[in-house]
């Protein structure tokens, strides 16, 4: 309530810049970790099936390093995505109707777990 007893009127023509750029964001990190899956997917050892078995066919090494080094720079991206998006909601947070996007903090948490997973493996 203001100074002469009325209820302050909500003023938001719906969502702004900043909610739009969080928004942009939290779509950006989920084809980013699609992206990380389907590299992790490729640079994954091949598993010894039956017919490798039956016609001694020899399996390549372990994981590919290469596409790994891709999906750790991936993670890192999105981290600093997901620490960005943060601020910014963090920032933006000022009513009781903001709510914080929940994409973006599961998303930084599980990149740097992975990326740090990945540094160690390597």
């Amino acid at each position: 309530m203001n100074d002469n007893g009325s209820k302050k009127q909500n003023r938001r023509r719906g969502p702004d810049t900043l909610v739009k750029s969080i928004n942009v964001l939290a779509g950006v990190t989920w084809f980013l970790i699609l992206v990380v899956f389907i590299l992790i997917t490729f640079a994954k050892p091949r598993v010894e099936t039956f017919f490798d078995r039956q016609y001694n066919i020899s399996l390549g090494g372990g994981w590919d390093k290469t596409i790994i080094s891709y999906a750790v720079i991936l993670l890192f991206i999105l981290v600093m995505i997901c620490f960005i998006g943060i601020i910014i909601n963090i920032n933006r947070h000022k009513r009781k109707t903001d709510k914080y996007n929940k994409s973006l903090i599961w998303f930084g948490i599980i990149s740097l777990i992975g990326m740090i997973y990945f540094l160690i493996i390597m």
